[in-house]
């Protein structure tokens, strides 16, 4: 039971930290490509994009940061570095989902291997009372292994059907942030060029 009160502990601790971590993401992108298209279209001021950037939490401005930086360059120069940082943040965003699924099958395992054990028990209870001449061999004798055993699939399943539903909404959300960021990406360039809202 330990390693699947442990699992669970682990999980929720991911959970709350993805969620934070992905909600802040693209937090106010919006507002900031609006800003950011104010400056870019009304005589472009360097200082006052990168202060826009630095001052702006979420990844878009990071993005729009590397193109400030690099906006003497060749538009290609600028997206492959867009792209480069960009792929800098595809960690970021998936950051301890692997350790979620892990746990979304360890869980049902743990519990499996709790019931073999709780077995193991009723049967060696089963075989001690034998052995000293009980004769008949009462259920609590048997009862206390095969609870053991029912109780830590139930926690083993509990734990590794709510993981589960949550790894796989922590990834597709990650993954729809990522293609905004693409689509970021290119707004950005499309507004380092002159182009607008």
């Amino acid at each position: 039971m330990y390693p699947i009160l442990a699992c669970s502990v682990v999980a929720v601790g991911i959970i709350a930290e993805r969620v934070i971590r992905l909600r802040g993401a693209l937090s106010g992108s919006d507002g900031f490509l609006r800003s950011f298209s104010d400056i870019t279209t009304s005589g472009f001021d360097p200082g006052a994009a990168l202060n826009l950037c630095d001052k702006t939490p979420g990844l878009l401005p990071r993005l729009a940061r590397v193109a400030v930086i690099h906006r003497d360059r060749p538009r290609e120069q600028i997206k492959e570095s867009l792209e480069v940082e960009a792929a800098r943040m595809v960690p970021e965003l998936q950051r301890h989902l692997n350790l979620l699924g892990v746990i979304a099958q360890v869980a049902p395992l743990l519990g499996l291997l709790g019931t073999v054990i709780g077995l193991i028990n009723s049967f060696a209870a089963i075989q001690a009372a034998a052995q000293t001449g009980q004769g008949v061999i009462g259920a609590d004798v048997v009862a206390g292994g095969i609870w053991v055993a029912l109780l830590t699939t139930a926690a083993g399943l509990t734990v590794a059907i709510p993981v589960y539903v949550a790894h796989s909404f922590l990834e597709r959300w990650s993954d729809t942030i990522i293609t905004e960021l693409e689509v970021g990406t290119g707004e950005i360039v499309r507004l380092m060029e002159g182009g607008e809202i």
